[in-house]
């Protein structure tokens, strides 16, 4: 499913277009290492094995753990949509 975003048009009395495609594109960066990063911590059952009910817990860290990577990549849709907006004003 396609998210549409509200994207800004360039004018003369606002940000330029390189200015908001720099930013756009350092937090493209930023965004990138962050998915990285999260994906690599380590979500594994035996940290929850003393716990009043270990795969219940282990279950629910999980499914936090893919619900924060998700917001991270979200946060990707919507600069890229900006980018490819922006984008599409400064070349045309």
């Amino acid at each position: 499913m396609t998210t549409k975003f509200t994207t800004p048009k360039i004018n003369l009395n606002g940000t330029s277009a390189e200015t908001i495609y720099d930013e756009l594109n350092e937090a493209r960066v930023k965004l990138n290492q962050a998915l990285k990063t999260l994906r690599l911590v380590t979500v594994h059952g035996r940290d929850f094995q003393t716990m009043p009910d270990p795969n219940a817990t282990w279950l629910q860290a999980k499914t936090e753990h893919h619900e924060a990577i998700n917001r991270v990549d979200d946060a990707l849709d919507w600069v890229d949509a900006w980018m490819v907006a922006i984008q599409e004003q400064m070349f045309t």
